[in-house]
This record gives structure tokens, sequence and C-alpha cells, in this order.
């Protein structure tokens, strides 16, 4: 039993992310542990939430038949290894077969040797850019870390929203992202776990009536919001009486909040506590409308990678991997 695995099934380590607050990195559990395998089951893809559902997940996408649980005999071309626990090995790129097993998924994941990753620089939390146009932080760590383990080429593609890199995911214009996981989305991507939580947050003025986010959704209220981000479609969702103002971004939804066209604006935590040491009439309130859960997403038909980068996701998380390149992004 690897070590990775041995931890899991004593309840210390798996499926494992990072909640940002005020600043500071924490690690939590994603999941209620009696909730893990159904969330594995039902649409989280991961595979290192235990082993039975490991086994079960593995199953379902066709890539371990039941004989290969007895004797570790495996299904076929796509055969990941002689063991039912392949797919998380502490490292997720050593062990028993995992060069036939990395093979197959660069030849799903990365086409022609290449792999093309969504960089939404709308996140600043997650991803910059500098003015020479490097791009730097825990998405770009991330996506040069899978490449680097696959052994494939890197492409990076950048856009000014996560609606227009779940778009060009989509429609196959890349093969991986790092995005919000939202019900809607589902619809057309798959996720693997969360790797780490941000907030989201109020900003209003310092003379305004509101003490906590329940205050906010009330009749005359107007909510700014980025279109189509995460919370613009949490919020879509759950505001009963407020009105929703939406600018193509989230900097443009600051805009509208600063010039008068709304009475709060919605967003990530960090950016808008930045927002608010600038002015002197804002103020962040102090509870958050939302924990927006942070994946490595794919499309719907990439499930064989998907297994393996639910996989490695834990892996990396068990390694500090995540927290490192957060703290020094």
């Amino acid at each position: 039993m690897s070590t990775f695995i041995r931890l899991w099934d004593e309840g210390r380590v798996g499926g494992r992310g990072a909640r940002f607050f005020q600043g500071r990195v924490r690690f939590q559990p994603a999941l209620p542990r009696r909730q893990s395998t159904t969330a594995a089951i039902e649409g989280a893809g991961s595979c290192a939430w235990g082993r039975s559902s490991r086994i079960l997940a593995a199953r379902l996408r066709g890539w371990i038949s039941p004989r290969s649980q007895r004797d570790g005999s495996t299904n076929g071309a796509a055969s990941p290894g002689s063991s039912p626990s392949w797919c998380c090995s502490r490292s997720t790129g050593e062990g028993w077969g995992m060069s036939e097993m990395l093979a197959v998924v660069a030849a799903e994941l990365a086409r022609g040797g290449v792999l093309r990753v969504a960089i939404n620089l709308g996140n600043p939390v997650l991803a910059q850019q500098r003015p020479d146009g490097v791009r730097t932080g825990l998405s770009v760590r991330l996506a040069e870390e899978v490449a680097r383990r696959l052994g494939v080429a890197l492409v990076l593609t950048s856009f000014k929203t996560a609606n227009d890199a779940v778009e060009a995911l989509a429609g196959e214009e890349v093969d991986m992202g790092f995005l919000a996981i939202d019900p809607q989305r589902a619809e057309r991507i798959a996720y693997t776990a969360p790797y780490i939580f941000i907030e989201g947050a109020y900003l209003v003025r310092s003379d305004s009536p509101f003490h906590d986010t329940s205050d906010v959704d009330k009749p005359g209220i107007r909510i700014a919001t980025g279109l189509r981000t995460a919370y613009d479609l949490f919020l879509t969702r759950t505001i009963r009486a407020a009105e929703i103002v939406r600018g193509p971004t989230s900097a443009a939804a600051i805009d509208l909040f600063l010039n008068g066209d709304a009475d709060v604006a919605a967003g990530v935590r960090q950016p808008l506590t930045t927002v608010a040491q600038q002015h002197s009439d804002l103020r962040v309130l102090p509870d958050s409308f939302q924990t927006i859960a942070q994946a490595v997403a794919v499309r719907k038909d990439r499930q064989r990678s998907l297994i393996y980068l639910s996989c490695l996701v834990d892996a990396l998380l068990a390694e500090g991997f995540i927290e490192n390149a957060q703290t020094h992004a």
C-alpha cells in the first residue's frame, strides 16, 4: 500500500483544499468524510476518495474490469497497470504500469504531444500576467506540472474571463483549464475534486446599512457582478429580491459599483479587499456569500484524463505542491 493511500485510509490526507481567508491560506477537508464516496461516484471524478470508490469510478469509466480487482489483470489497451491502486500512487507518475498509463493519458489529453491550457486572468488570485507578458500564479504552475509529468509540450492561452475559458474548453480550443466548479458549467465540462477554495464577498460603501451578506438581498438593491463568473452563476440561482447588474468582466463590475450604477459589488475577496484599501469610503463585508471551489477541468469525453488528473490533484495536495506554489506565486 502506498504512503498516499495509507494516509488517506487513515483519514489524514486526500480530498483536501485550501481556503483563502483575509489573504492567508488554510488547508481543510474539501468534503466531509462520509460524503466522499458519493461525490466520487456522482461527479467529482476523483479516484482518491478511498480504495473502493477508486475501483468503482474506474470501472464506471471502463478502465478496470471486475476481474482486475481480484488478480491485477487489466482491460485492453487502456491498461493502467497491474493494480487497481495504480491511480493514486503518491507521485502519480511512478510505480506499476505508470509509463503505459501516462502514455494513454497523454495521447487522450495532449493530442499531437501538445497540452493546450486555458489560463483565466480574470481571477488574479490564481493567475497573473506581468508587464513583460510572462504569466505566473498557481494555475500556471499546475499547468507546467501536468505537462512535465505527462512529458508533453505546453501552450498557455490567456483569457480575460472564466466564461471565455469555459467556452474555449467546451469548444475544443484548449485541452484543460482551471475553473470554479458550477453545476451549469458541469453540463458541458468535467471537473476533478477541488484543490483550493476562495471566498465570494461583497464590496460596499462604508456608510451603507449592510452589516453582513444577509442584508444585501433586499428589494431595490443592485448587485454588480462579472458576466458568467462563478459568483454570477451562483447569485443568479440564489438571489430572490435584489437586482443583478452585470459587467463584461470582474473588473468592469467593480467599475459599475464605483460609478454609482450598483449598491454592492460581488467578487473574489482578495481583489475586493485591495479596492477597499485604496478607497477610504469602501469596505468588504466580513462574511462570504459563497465558497468557490476551484478544480482542474477537461472536456467530458476525456474520462481517462479526468481520473488521472483527479489523482494527481490529491497527490499534489498531499505533497504540499499546491500550498507551496500558491505561497510563492
